[in-house]
């Protein structure tokens, strides 16, 4: 997961956001999408569904969602908006996230 990422930025650039250099924040990338890919595994093992989320069921989805939900102490969403499998819920954006649940705010995390 972490691998293709740090890849594409193993270049001696200034990254104009963060004011250093790309090269020397990689190692902390790496490191942290390893973390957050062990959080997912871990994740989907309590819940009892495949790492893939594309070859969830919408069963799965719910139960992610619902996961998710509860741990970030989000408040409740309609899964009727979510009533799909993986291979279509891997494809909403993030817009389409939110019009679906507009009582989360996705960049802050809050309620909105």
């Amino acid at each position: 997961m972490g691998e293709k990422y740090t890849d594409d930025y193993q270049q001696d650039t200034l990254h104009p956001d963060l004011g250093c250099e790309v090269e020397q924040i990689a190692p902390v990338l790496s490191i942290a999408f390893e973390h957050l890919k062990n959080d997912v595994d871990n994740t989907c093992s309590v819940l009892g569904i495949s790492t893939e989320p594309s070859k969830w069921t919408a069963d799965d989805v719910k139960a992610w969602l619902l996961w998710t939900l509860r741990q970030y102490a989000l408040p409740m969403i309609s899964f009727d908006y979510f009533n799909m499998d993986g291979s279509v819920f891997v494809r909403l954006s993030e817009e389409d996230f939110q019009a679906r649940a507009p009582q989360v705010n996705l960049q802050t995390n809050r309620v909105a």
